[in-house]
């Protein structure tokens, strides 16, 4: 298998900077996103409680998929041109991520309209824009704000987009020091704020500030700057190994204390990534390569939009027909089917469309030349 140019750790010869681990990636943590959602379901002695309840560790993986990616897609432009266009790069951003974000948006606005799910206004214009996550954790109208509440992640991708770029543009001398700074900063925020509310009971959607969240963004850029370094990128391709960091991962998810889960996990989730496209050709790699996974990892996005409408584990099932597609299998078939559509009738063209307007620096997929695929 060939490397890629796009990510820091493994150079491509060829144009494309397709990485197809982490497709893979991106359909496990969607799923992880769904089983969290999901109801508890029982087999006989079997119940798929752990993974439930672990479900929405998916987000993190998301997030460190995101802050290195994002961050080797801009440096490989600043290699190939001597130059970062913002213009060009919010071109391609709104192209991939609007366009589905409003055909959800209005199918949900649609629905409430229509008795049969609860959309409030407020929920609806803060996920419209990007502030559901500060929404959410000052406005408690949980009930009526289910269906967008997946929305606070995207308001936290957005966030980033303002930081990253404008810090590898304006401070091209600095980017170690300031990426390091902000994370170590948010980081230790997290964790103050966490200790002094933690026996609030609406925390956990505090939690979902930019604040509190955008270091696990910043970490996986600061490791995507850091491995353009050859010392650095041969030590973790010595180093960072599955074999190291999945034993690290499942400790810290094991031990499930609050201290692992809000900062180890976080920190550990993208040598995770890259220790698995570091070594595409281990048991771990070739699992995350499998054709299947990584074609519902190309619809990741799509699947986390369209989830939040048939998997409803928290509250009472909506009414009329929705009712029935929110129970089993049918939540499924539905999510997969919209997100199918969504992939080929919104995603695929407008990106291509974004990307002849604004060309990336790579490609991106071998198949398809439009750049990272779901939250990246």
């Amino acid at each position: 298998m060939s490397t890629t140019a796009t990510d820091p750790a493994r150079p491509r010869s060829s144009a494309s900077g397709y990485i197809p681990t982490l497709d893979g990636w991106r359909a496990l943590a969607v799923f992880s996103v769904i089983a969290f959602h999901d109801r508890l379901h029982q087999f006989g002695w079997f119940s798929d409680k752990w993974v439930h309840d672990q479900g929405y560790l998916g987000v993190d993986l998301f997030f460190a998929i995101s802050g290195l990616l994002i961050c080797s897609r801009l440096l490989d432009e600043e290699a190939k041109t001597a130059r970062i266009s913002l213009k060009n790069f919010y071109i391609r951003r709104t192209f991939r991520i609007i366009p589905p974000m409003l055909a959800f948006l209005i199918v949900a606005a649609t629905l409430g309209w229509a008795h049969i799910i609860h959309v409030s206004s407020g929920a609806w214009l803060s996920s419209l824009f990007f502030v559901n996550n500060y929404h959410a954790a000052y406005v408690h109208d949980i009930e009526w704000s289910f269906y967008t509440n997946h929305f606070w992640t995207l308001a936290v991708e957005e966030h980033f987009y303002l930081v990253l770029p404008a810090l590898l543009v304006f401070a091209p001398n600095k980017r170690v020091k300031l990426l390091g700074l902000l994370s170590a900063l948010g980081l230790i925020w997290n964790i103050v704020y966490t200790a002094v509310y933690r026996q609030d009971p609406f925390v956990r959607f505090s939690l979902h500030r930019t604040d509190l969240r955008i270091f696990e963004l910043l970490f996986p850029a600061l490791l995507a700057v850091l491995f353009r370094r050859p010392n650095i990128r041969q030590l973790a391709v010595r180093f960072c190994r599955p074999a190291f960091i999945f034993p690290l991962m499942i400790a810290a998810i094991i031990a499930n204390l609050h201290m692992t889960i809000r900062v180890i996990v976080p920190l550990v989730a993208p040598l995770l990534l890259l220790s698995t496209v570091l070594h595409p050709h281990t048991v771990a790699g070739r699992v995350l390569e499998w054709a299947p996974l990584r074609a519902l990892g190309r619809i990741s996005y799509g699947i986390y939009l369209w989830q939040q409408l048939f998997y409803n584990g928290y509250y009472p099932y909506a009414n009329g027909f929705l009712h029935h597609l929110q129970t089993r299998p049918w939540n499924l078939v539905s999510t997969l089917i919209c997100a199918t559509a969504s992939y080929w009738l919104l995603e695929r063209p407008l990106i291509r469309l974004g990307h002849r307007i604004a060309a990336p620096a790579t490609p991106g997929h071998s198949d398809l030349p439009i750049g990272p695929m779901a939250l990246s």
